[in-house]
């Protein structure tokens, strides 16, 4: 794996080796410079000790960002690269002459130039001679444009070059047109920064502040506009590039529950999206937006696929279960609430699901009762339910903490898992009917509730009580 590293003053002896290099610095002789070090017929540049903690002084108050690229697989350095943060931005890179011709200069170069980019970089900048061709060959291919023509003057002698600059909007079309492997999709996302756009169209990069307040869900256009996006866009973003090379692929959402009416704008959030893909009988993660999984991993199904990036997420939630849902677009302006509840949409459980759910929880009947519209797919007249809500008494309580890791929320509920929530009464003082199997609240306590609530779906729920109590 190929990457840009930012040396310490230890490091500098690289530098030093590689400008002392005749072969690596060939291309650097014969210019009429007079600085410090200068081999006019090798090219070399001499760089003692005494001179690397000067030199890392000047870089970072002159605002030039320099790196060495390196390569993890025979873990050595190739290379280095840099740009100066200026009124133009001038980069320059160079590899080592044993390196040469392996690939290290397009792939450093593309580093460098979303480094760049990412740190807000509208154009960049280099002259090179023509008679370098394949330094020519290489800029171009990544779109860098011709702006000028320059001549110099090297050996004496008058030789003509072109100032060539590349805007990050021709960068980004030039990726994009050259993507043809799910590792150059993966290469590719290095340009979307994490974070979100909000309804005002301000830019939170790296932060997920006010983000239940302020989220809108993006396009692919605005996406790559605005270069930014959450799991959620980064995630629609690589469907949208695996979908143009035909390869079949799946978006995921893992997440600690919250049911449709959940609406405290302050809560954390515990959700994250994924993707994967199916190539030559194998599955595939292709993950970007967490920043310590990045790289692609194999499976050899999905099965194991979703149980180990489940896994990792539960861990992550101490434990707290997570449903890990199928999901198939995402829709433009969505705030927080209304993706999640699109989520939640495609993962209802109907009256035999329901039932299954009630004999896991293991409870003796008399200890517990179905609450809203668990309760009415129970009695036949919903079609479906998000979760199953409980009420439960003390005892029942204490049974479900024996079995499951309950965590107490802010509405008085218990989260039992994914699922299940309950709430603690006296049982004695609430009203519901025998169903057989399991206890459903009384129609007639649950019209109560629905006659004072202002939700929308509470509406639909009304009516179809109303209806059942006026036979």
């Amino acid at each position: 794996m190929i990457k840009l590293i930012k040396p310490s003053i230890e490091d500098y002896w690289y530098q030093e080796k590689l400008e002392s290099d005749p072969k690596t610095m060939s291309y650097n002789a014969g210019w009429d410079v007079s600085y410090y070090g200068y081999h006019y017929d090798t090219g070399c540049i001499d760089f003692p000790k005494e001179r690397w903690k000067e030199t890392l002084e000047r870089r970072e108050k002159d605002n030039i960002y320099f790196f060495y690229i390196y390569d993890s697989d025979i873990d050595a350095y190739v290379g280095y690269c840099h740009y100066k943060n200026r009124d133009r931005c001038d980069i320059g890179i160079l590899i080592e002459y044993k390196y040469k011709g392996k690939g290290y200069g397009k792939k450093g170069l593309i580093l460098l130039c979303k480094e760049a980019f990412n740190n807000g970089i509208d154009k960049l900048y280099d002259s090179i001679e023509y008679s370098r061709e394949n330094a020519i060959k290489l800029f171009k291919s990544i779109g860098f444009k011709e702006e000028k023509e320059e001549i110099y003057k090297r050996f004496g002698k008058e030789e003509k070059g072109a100032l060539l600059s590349l805007t990050k909007e021709d960068f980004i079309n030039n990726q994009l047109d050259n993507i043809k492997t799910p590792e150059n999709i993966l290469s590719f996302m290095d340009n979307i920064r994490y974070g979100y756009v909000d309804s005002n169209e301000e830019i939170h990069y790296n932060t997920l502040k006010s983000f239940r307040k302020k989220y809108k869900t993006l396009s692919i256009k605005n996406i790559l506009k605005y270069k930014v996006g959450t799991c959620i866009e980064q995630v629609y973003l690589m469907k949208y590039l695996l979908d143009k090379l035909n390869i079949k692929n799946k978006m995921y959402c893992t997440r600690i529950y919250e049911p449709d009416s959940f609406n405290d704008l302050d809560a954390e959030e515990h959700m994250h999206c994924f993707i994967l893909y199916y190539m030559n009988n194998k599955v595939y993660h292709i993950e970007h937006p967490n920043p310590d999984k990045i790289g692609i991993y194999e499976y050899d199904s999905e099965e194991e696929a979703l149980k180990r990036i489940n896994d990792y997420y539960v861990n992550m939630s101490k434990g707290v279960s997570r449903p890990v849902t199928e999901f198939f677009e995402v829709k433009e302006g969505l705030s927080f609430k209304e993706f999640n509840n699109y989520i939640n949409s495609l993962d209802r459980m109907n009256k035999e699901e329901l039932e299954s759910l009630i004999k896991e929880l293991d409870i003796p009947k008399e200890e517990f009762y179905v609450l809203s519209s668990g309760n009415l797919v129970l009695r036949g007249l919903f079609k479906d339910a998000g979760d199953l809500d409980i009420c439960i008494s003390e005892k029942g309580l204490e049974l479900l903490k024996k079995k499951f890791n309950l965590r107490k929320k802010k509405n008085d509920f218990y989260q039992v898992n994914d699922k299940v929530e309950c709430m603690v009464e006296d049982l004695s003082k609430r009203k519901y009917d025998d169903l057989g199997d399991y206890n459903g609240q009384s129609l007639e306590e649950y019209y109560d509730y629905l006659i004072t609530s202002k939700r929308e779906k509470d509406k639909i729920r009304l009516e179809i009580v109303e209806k059942e109590l006026n036979k």
